[in-house]
């Protein structure tokens, strides 16, 4: 059965409507393990992705994952939650744009 798709809120982009939290990941020991997580969850049709610096290593376990499985080199669309000081939002801009 596949998941059903839909738009998220006004980006017009269309992602799986059951999303994988980076906490599920980030709780286990090895690094390998957290990847498969990932992993099955792309094969299964799992396309929304969510994590947070706050999550621990949740963050550098998907990029593991995402460069082993996809070989992306950039993220389609990434959304940022708590920016709460501009010296954090200028870090942003600097990361996605260079």
């Amino acid at each position: 059965m596949a998941i059903p798709q839909r738009i998220l809120g006004k980006t017009g982009i269309e992602v799986a409507a059951l999303g994988l939290g980076g906490v599920c990941w980030n709780l286990l020991d090895e690094d390998k393990d957290a990847i498969a997580v990932v992993l099955r969850a792309i094969d299964h049709g799992i396309t929304y992705l969510d994590t947070a610096s706050s999550y621990k290593q949740s963050e550098r376990r998907l990029g593991l994952a995402l460069m082993e499985r996809l070989q992306l080199e950039t993220i389609d669309l990434m959304q940022l939650h708590a920016i709460d000081e501009e010296e954090n939002l200028v870090a942003m801009k600097v990361m996605a744009y260079g």
